[in-house]
């Protein structure tokens, strides 16, 4: 059996190793929660911008502080990266682990991740400081280093760093009119980081039963196993 594994799965692994074994070893998903779908909205209204810049070899203002760097040129690759996915398969240890980042950027001859993130907070609040703790609260850190990961296992050149794009509301009008804000962030690297977590997931679906974490969706639910 070949595990199929992806940065939100690796992130509900550490939420919670029950229900990631049951994910991922038996197909038996947590049912979704509420959820809005405006933050979906957004970012593809962003995406459909952003290629437009993208068929003119341009950056948009938003990526402006970017001196060097390009969005990735190639609008089919792009959608087949965001829609389809990039897999690496692990035939050693079972398990194939796919990528599908929001954007690709340019650096010369490497790659830079870019994801779109959709926060709530106020204006005000967001602060460098601010998305800085979101990343590491969200761990929207394993997000991008599982992207990089998978690329460079695919021999495609990564750099270092990724980039996370924030998008706040700032402001409505009398008219109903919403006006959006955002904020670059920058974010380090570590590969470490997915090999560590790809290690602690092998080692629980090797398990011939469900480990014991009790989340609240486990309390609430007991027949799985029937």
């Amino acid at each position: 059996m070949v595990f199929k594994l992806s940065a939100s799965s690796l992130k509900l692994m550490k939420d919670c190793s029950t229900c990631f074994w049951w994910q991922v070893k038996k197909g038996i998903r947590r049912p979704p929660g509420p959820m809005s779908q405006l933050p979906n909205r957004v970012e593809r209204l962003i995406l459909n911008r952003f290629n437009e810049y993208r068929i003119k070899g341009k950056l948009p203002p938003e990526l402006s502080s970017l001196k060097g760097m390009q969005l990735l040129k190639n609008q089919k690759l792009h959608d087949e990266w965001k829609n389809k996915g990039l897999s690496y398969i692990d035939n050693k240890n079972n398990f194939r682990l796919i990528a599908k980042p929001d954007d690709v950027l340019e650096n010369e001859n490497k790659y830079v991740i870019l994801d779109y993130k959709t926060t709530g907070s106020n204006p005000e609040n967001c602060t460098d400081e601010k998305f800085k703790d979101d990343i590491e609260k969200y761990d929207y850190q394993l997000q991008v280093d599982v992207y990089n990961y998978v690329f460079r296992k695919n021999n495609l050149s990564t750099e270092n760093f990724a980039y996370f794009l924030f998008i706040y509301l700032m402001e409505i009008d009398n008219k109903g009119k919403l006006t959006f804000g955002s904020k670059l962030a920058k974010t380090k690297i570590n590969i470490k980081n997915v090999e560590k977590t790809l290690n602690i997931a092998l080692n629980i679906l090797k398990k011939e039963n469900p480990p014991k974490d009790g989340c609240p969706f486990c309390l609430a639910v007991d027949d799985r196993s029937k």
